[in-house]
């Protein structure tokens, strides 16, 4: 079954915007890790150690380090 929220997001129209960690920073390319522990490269220069919001494999922001939050559905 595919991710509640990505279907939401697919009805909708909206892009899917993620949050990771920048764990690996070279020219124009960053490698950020997800709060699960998976990694992705995406464009964009970041900064290691800072979390930024992923949208379709570019950096597009710093995120706000808050505190995470699970809810089981």
């Amino acid at each position: 079954m595919k991710n509640i929220y990505r279907r939401f997001s697919d009805i909708t129209g909206r892009k899917l915007r993620t949050v990771g960690e920048c764990v690996g920073a070279e020219v124009g390319e960053s490698t950020i890790q997800y709060p699960g522990g998976g990694q992705v490269r995406v464009k964009g220069e970041g900064t290691v150690g800072t979390r930024y919001f992923i949208l379709d494999g570019k950096l597009d922001g710093e995120a706000p380090d808050l505190p995470a939050l699970e809810i089981e559905v």
